[in-house]
């Protein structure tokens, strides 16, 4: 059976995720205001998987650091000029 999950990530994936589900996607706004929209795309690309219009790649790529709560809200420095780059808001991808 397909799995597709939303969730909110927290830099702490188990690489197993990737063994189960065909299709993970994170919050991208913090605080959470973005659930929704994260189901909702989840959800389109479970669909258009099942029609086979699309085969998800999942690649986990940890990186080294860990930041304070304080620092990680989208729409304060620093993340929020992370945010606003255009590349890193493409919905076919998701860029920690």
């Amino acid at each position: 059976m397909p799995l597709g999950v939303a969730f909110d990530l927290h830099g702490n994936l188990d690489p197993k995720f990737i063994d189960y589900a065909e299709v993970l996607s994170a919050y991208r706004e913090s605080p959470h205001i973005d659930m929704g929209d994260t189901g909702e795309r989840v959800g389109k690309i479970m669909i258009a998987k099942l029609r086979g219009e699309f085969d998800p790649k999942t690649v986990i790529q940890k990186i080294p650091i860990t930041l304070p709560s304080i620092f990680t809200a989208t729409k304060v420095a620093p993340l929020c000029e992370l945010w606003l780059k255009p590349e890193n808001r493409k919905s076919s991808m998701l860029i920690f």
